[in-house]
């Protein structure tokens, strides 16, 4: 059962499939039918296909993290603005650089079958559901309220200079320091 289909997304540059919506209460139908929450959505440009398949930038904006995950696939984090990042997940090979300054459209990497999306913010709002990315703490939220437009993502990111474990960046002409590792 697949939740929706997108015409186009930047993110496959194709059809986008939504095989998994986001899931934050145990009201929902999905709920209902996957027996749990879900904190992304699980997208795709061909559910039939065996071959890896490419995602891209949604917008432009800074890598502050990429992780292994338990499954041996990767996380990439970027941040869009001093608020608002995007995470990708279930990346078999990562296409992009910690600190590397991309742009809307670039390619992230490739994912087999399909990749989960997340919008993280430090605004927790009503989420039920945090993730720590080095020394900041994300709240999960509905990602789809960025691929309809209703969350803008301003990238303000003027410059960024990687340290060893730590980054130095200006936006709208304010210098910010923090950590990109726990």
């Amino acid at each position: 059962m697949e939740y929706s289909t997108l015409d186009y997304s930047i993110l496959t540059k194709s059809k986008a499939i939504i095989l998994v919506p986001y899931i934050d209460s145990n009201k929902s139908e999905w709920y209902k039918y996957y027996k749990g929450y879900h904190s992304g959505l699980d997208i795709t440009a061909d559910s039939s296909s065996k071959q890896d398949m490419n995602v891209y930038s949604f917008s432009s904006g800074v890598v502050i993290q990429i992780g292994e995950d338990e499954d041996g696939t990767y996380s990439v984090t970027i941040q869009y603005d001093v608020v608002n990042s995007l995470r990708y997940m279930r990346i078999k090979k990562v296409s992009v650089s910690e600190g590397d300054t991309i742009s809307i459209g670039d390619e992230v990497g490739t994912y087999n079958r399909y990749f989960h999306f997340e919008y993280v913010s430090t605004n927790k709002g009503d989420s039920i559901w945090y993730v720590r990315v080095g020394t900041i703490t994300y709240y999960k939220h509905n990602p789809e309220l960025v691929l309809n437009g209703e969350i803008l993502l301003d990238n303000g990111i003027e410059d960024i200079v990687l340290y060893e474990n730590e980054f130095e960046a200006v936006l709208n002409g304010e210098i910010l320091l923090g950590s990109i590792y726990d």
